[in-house]
């Protein structure tokens, strides 16, 4: 194993254990709708809040009763997420699952304890394999080891990182998707191979599906990934390809989006309990905008 992965590993075992040695257990405020949705998602197999109308599941009972009024109500009348985005409920799927055979084993504590329990420790990985994308894109960027190190440790230690690995935040995993977009796009860069720049757009796409505000980067993103395919230094032909290998995967992620959004709250720009162009007008009339287009 060479130095640099050796170097990978280190980091994302570090930031792993320090974000979970901090991780407060639970998963609440906005992100307990989150957390409501993957648990529909596993228990129920569906978006709903509270599952098929149906279900027998006995898990299927909310045992926190942290937030009663959680959810607003859907185009077929059932109760969804507020937030939106579903890709951070398929991710948290996953732990919910892990947490929820767990908890066949632990009788005497409440199934929801544990399974958010599990869940909670989702932000902190996210976090910490968005520190491991860091030292990735600065090697990428032709940066020396001990810089790429220094800039990670900058990045995982002194900003706001270890803040938003704590709790139910959408940040993190918005993160990781740019990141991964600027990751795949640097690949291509150095290898000049196509299906980088069609990772890229998929990523990217799905920063937007996971925070609606994530839309705000899309110009430099799109920009960015212009200005590489264009220093490839081919013919006219050549960059259109690697535009339209990147454009048409972003385009089809948002496609789904606004369809998902129809199908599931009956408007196209409607993400969860935020209207897109209602966003749009609170950042222009903040005090500043670029005040209003870095707090949204």
């Amino acid at each position: 194993m060479n130095n640099q992965k050796m170097c990978a590993i280190v980091i994302a075992v570090f930031f792993i254990s320090l974000y979970s040695l901090f991780c407060i257990g639970h998963y609440g405020g906005d992100g307990y709708e989150d957390f409501l949705t993957a648990k529909s998602i596993v228990l129920n197999h569906s978006l709903a809040l509270k599952g098929n109308a149906d279900s027998s599941d006995s898990n299927d009972i909310d045992e926190l009763n942290y937030k009663k009024d959680a959810g607003i109500k859907g185009r077929d009348g059932r109760m969804y997420s507020s937030r939106g985005g579903i890709v951070i409920p398929i991710m948290l799927s996953l732990p919910y699952f892990i947490g929820h055979t767990a908890a066949g084993f632990f009788k005497i504590i409440p199934h929801d304890f544990i399974t958010m329990f599990f869940v909670s420790f989702s932000n902190p990985i996210i976090s910490a394999i968005n520190c491991l994308l860091v030292f990735l894109i600065s090697l990428n960027l032709s940066f020396s080891r001990r810089t790429s190190i220094a800039l990670t440790m900058i990045y995982g230690l002194a900003t706001m990182v270890p803040v938003y690995s704590r709790t139910g935040f959408e940040e993190p995993a918005m993160t990781l998707f740019i990141l991964l977009a600027i990751y795949f796009i640097l690949r291509f860069k150095n290898t000049m191979k196509r299906k980088h720049l069609v990772m890229g757009g998929i990523a990217m796409g799905l920063a937007v599906f996971t925070k609606s505000t994530a839309i705000i980067f899309l110009p430099a993103i799109i920009f960015y990934a212009g200005w590489v395919v264009l220093s490839d230094g081919k013919e006219r032909s050549s960059f259109l390809k690697g535009a339209a290998m990147f454009l048409i995967p972003l385009l089809a992620v948002l496609v789904v989006i606004i369809g998902c959004n129809y199908l599931i709250y009956g408007k196209l720009l409607k993400f969860g309990g935020r209207e897109a162009l209602g966003v749009t007008g609170r950042v222009m009339e903040a005090p500043h905008v670029l005040k209003g287009l870095y707090y949204y």
